[in-house]
């Protein structure tokens, strides 16, 4: 690869010399012009003119023209113009009534010789320019490589260039943002092993009336203590760490929450009071833990051993027991208390398949974990081929007495489920397309700060919660301190008890859920790829190149527009096209889902998801299933599903004093002032500015149109108008969540949209206590709304809600797609700028007519030849084992 400086450099020296041998040679041509002359027609007519065969190797003839000599001498001959513009052409360009001189034949061949050396010798000082040009490192004025590359014979581009600067984050010295490092996350726990004063033992093994860590993450400080450093105007914040501990050695056991700081060596712990959240916290909301998984399979696989028999016979041989090689069964867990203080779950059977969840058993146990002692634990009901039994004993006696009818479960191939390529589906074997960076890239990150094109940001990723970006900036101004996603609420329904309703939300797993990114499917080759570290097990994990950052086009337009003159052409025409940035991560249960924050040109911002992965299912009876699904495979049904994703979305539209307005678009009757008394209907703006918080929660219909707009009642654009910013979402989904006594823990699904005054306390809408216990929430976001604040000239947060109900169909097998099933909301400029701030991009396309010639356009864009090839890039997977 040759800087591409330094090739011009000897390029334009080698052509330079070049060129001097070429009039070296032309002259050569004009010495002893008398002995010979040579004639050039142009003919009236187009017929064949015969002429002489004479030497003119060095001259380039206008298309149209004849040769013929002056002594009469005929013959055919073929004249071929040579291209003016090639680097060997010589000769000079002849008009029709120009007399030229030629060689005799003798002097010709003599003459030849001494071209053939010359032209040796000027590729010679060619090649020494050019070798001086790459040695040369002065400073010298950039050329661009001419368009027309076919003038360099043998010039292979180079790779693309790099582009903006990549810095890797500095864990010894780390932005405000930026989550805990893997030093740090140990450190935490090392100091809370030995000066807590709590006998901790590893979540691996730890009993559970023992105390353990179940979560480390970063702490995030105060709101303005944050601001005030960014802005200057404040010391930096300390560095601190929340700490979730699970207190089983206390009576009654419970769960306490500590900060621990600063970082990077803890000197301190304080136990955390939220004013806000329910305390103490019981221990029966604690997620489960590797302990308690264990503690489980140990369970069952002994327990049911009295029902192998009919586990063998139903299920073509799989067998449940210990030592199964072939053939083996596992399980899926799903939360199964009925009231608050339980600790029950549903345990369903599953084949051991790639994609187990296509490849369900109609066999569920009811288990009771709320003991400490797991020597107390019991099963208190089973489901078989839909019937229900108290516990396996009685599914046994039942059996063997012969009242129970028998599941015949035939082994079908199983291929279905696994994402390998089928055989002699593909029709072509040709690669699909693929984007490079011509320039190089247009962004640049330090850490996890990424600045691209007038926008700046910083980013992290919450274990509990996911993706968080904060102190979003555009053209300097700051637009937003926080976009995060919160929590996500998962409702099935299905005949089996296991997902007959159940209500499942996420939080405490979104974030250590997010694994590696997959080259060519999650993110393009040349993205910009980003570890996650989380506390995990009793140490810290990192997730390898789980984060990715890119510049993408869309394949539209952001803009565009065609001019027609209406006579048969157009006065101007352009746009531009639509690239913009895109911040992605994922996680991955059984389901996947994609996370995206893309920036555009246009001083928007888009937040999208995107479901995927497997479906769970059912075990498939006819009889009894019909009305809750479609069957996926022969023995498989799908499940009946409801989504919902909850985002932070704290703006601060100049400055953190907002107000918070719906705008409307409404219908009314008018009389026609043209001819009365007839009515017209008319759409018209209608203005709400809401007050208060109870005022701010909304349901957003399609029967309703209405734009989402924050502003500073201070600030105005210069056409008088108020500066906003606007929530848009056509992603919403009928929220079903607001009758059941299983659903007081996501109060913030019971609207689309609710804005609420800033509170440090009330930092999450979510809880990881919420999913072992729906019915008495530690954070109940109903509060937020209940206490009915006013909203007017406030730090103004909106909480939104995107949703979706999905009917699995037999094309999500193996998994379902993303085509129509991606759910977004943008972050939009509403008469902030007094244009659309993408006009001064270099990226904008401009055509109008020539003024001279109509019939040729001229083009005002970023142009140029692509002078270099797309870089590429070795396959990088770092799946965890």
């Amino acid at each position: 690869y040759v800087d591409q400086e330094n090739f011009e450099t000897g390029l334009a020296l080698g052509q330079w010399i070049i060129g001097t041998l070429k009039q070296v040679i032309y002259d050569i041509d004009e010495e002893d012009a008398d002995k010979k002359s040579v004639e050039i027609e142009n003919p009236a007519d187009d017929s064949p003119v015969k002429t002489s065969k004479v030497k003119v190797n060095h001259m380039s003839i206008k298309s149209g023209n004849s040769v013929t000599s002056t002594d009469g001498k005929t013959g055919n001959y073929a004249v071929t113009n040579t291209p003016m513009n090639s680097i060997f052409m010589t000769g000079s360009e002849m008009s029709a009534d120009k007399q030229v001189k030629a060689k005799p034949d003798d002097d010709i061949y003599i003459d030849g010789i001494i071209k053939a050396a010359a032209v040796i010798f000027g590729f010679g000082c060619a090649g020494l320019a050019i070798a001086f040009g790459i040695l040369y490192t002065g400073e010298v004025e950039k050329n661009r490589l001419l368009e027309n590359r076919r003038c360099y014979i043998g010039y292979v581009p180079g790779p693309c260039p790099v582009g903006g600067d990549i810095i890797e984050s500095d864990p010894k010295n780390p932005s405000v943002f930026d989550e805990l490092f893997p030093d740090e996350l140990n450190a935490v726990a090392n100091y809370m092993s030995r000066e807590s004063g709590i006998d901790l033992k590893a979540p691996s093994v730890a009993l559970s009336n023992q105390s353990y860590i179940y979560i480390i993450e970063r702490r995030s400080p105060a709101k303005y203590t944050l601001l005030d450093y960014i802005d200057g105007t404040g010391d930096t914040p300390l560095r601190e760490a929340r700490v979730v501990v699970n207190r089983g050695d206390l009576n009654p056991p419970i769960i306490q929450e500590y900060t621990v700081g600063s970082l990077p060596i803890p000197t301190y712990h304080r136990l955390v009071s939220n004013p806000t959240w329910k305390s103490p916290i019981g221990y029966s909301k604690r997620p489960t833990t590797l302990y308690e998984a264990g503690q489980i399979d140990s369970m069952l696989r002994q327990t049911a051993e009295v029902v192998n028999d009919l586990i063998l016979s139903s299920y073509d041989g799989y067998s449940f027991l210990r030592n199964c090689t072939q053939k083996c069964i596992t399980w899926h867990l799903m939360p199964g208390s009925g009231s608050s203080g339980e600790r029950k779950l549903w345990v369903w059977l599953v084949r051991v398949k790639e994609g187990a969840a296509l490849h369900p058993l109609g066999l569920q146990a009811h288990i009771d974990i709320a003991d400490l002692d797991p020597a107390s634990w019991r099963i208190d009901a089973v489901w078989y081929n839909n019937r229900y039994f108290t516990d396996l004993n009685h599914l046994s006696t039942e059996y063997k007495g012969g009242t129970v009818s028998v599941v015949e479960l035939l082994d079908h191939d199983s291929i279905f489920s696994t994402l390998k390529r089928r055989p002699g589906q593909s029709f072509t074997d040709k690669r699909p397309p693929k984007m490079f960076d011509p320039d190089g890239r247009r962004y640049s990150v330090d850490g996890h700060t990424v600045e691209y094109m007038g926008w700046k940001f910083d980013f992290g990723v919450r274990s509990s919660s996911g993706l968080q970006v904060h102190n979003i900036r555009f053209n300097n101004d700051r637009i937003a301190y926080e976009i995060s996603v919160q929590d996500m609420l998962f409702i099935l329904t299905n005949p089996n008890p296991a997902l007959l309703s159940t209500v499942a939300t996420l939080n405490g797993f979104i974030g250590q859920w997010g694994f590696t990114l997959i080259p060519e499917v999650d993110c393009p080759e040349h993205a910009t790829y980003f570890d996650t570290h989380h506390y995990v097990g009793g140490s810290a994990k990192t997730h390898k190149r789980s984060v990715c950052v890119f510049e993408t086009t869309t394949g539209g337009s952001l803009r565009r527009h065609y001019e027609n003159d209406h006579m048969g052409g157009y006065t101007f025409a352009g746009g531009m096209p639509n690239s913009a940035l895109v911040l992605r991560t994922t996680m991955s249960a059984s389901f996947s889902m994609t996370f995206d924050v893309i920036f555009y040109q246009s001083g928007s911002i888009e937040v999208k998801t995107t479901p995927s992965g497997y479906q769970d299912a059912n075990f498939y009876n006819q009889a009894k299933t019909n009305g809750y699904g479609f069957s996926l495979f022969y023995d498989t049904m799908g499940s009946l599903w409801s989504g919902f994703i909850n985002f932070k979305i704290d703006l601060d539209v100049s400055g953190t004093s907002n107000r918070h307005s719906a705008i409307k678009i409404v219908s009314e009757n008018n009389e026609d002032p043209r001819d009365p008394p007839k009515q017209i209907n008319a759409q018209k703006i209608q203005r709400e500015p809401r007050v208060t918080e109870k005022e701010a929660a909304t349901d957003i219909t399609p029967e309703a149109p209405s734009y989402f707009a924050f502003y500073n009642n201070e600030e105005r654009s210069s056409f008088g108008h108020h500066r906003a910013y606007r929530i848009q979402t056509g992603s919403v989904a009928k929220q079903l969540v607001q009758d059941s006594d299983r659903t007081a823990a996501v109060a913030w699904a019971r609207q689309n949209l609710a804005v609420t005054r800033y509170k440090e306390e009330e930092w999450t809408s979510g809880s990881i206590y919420s999913l072992m216990d729906p019915f008495d929430p530690v954070v109940d976001f109903q509060q937020f709304i209940d206490d009915d604040e006013n909203i007017q000239d406030k730090d103004l947060v909106a909480w939104l809600t995107l949703g979706t109900h999905h009917i699995p169909s037999s094309e999500d097998v193996p998994i379902q797609t993303s085509p129509g099933n991606q759910l977004s909301f943008f972050i939009m400029p509403f008469n902030y700028f007094n244009e659309d701030p993408s006009m001064g991009s270099l990226d904008n396309i401009y055509i109008k007519p020539n003024n001279k010639d109509p019939t040729v356009s001229d083009v005002e864009r970023n142009s140029g030849s692509v002078s270099c090839l797309a870089r590429t890039f070795a396959y990088v997977f770092d799946g965890m084992r």
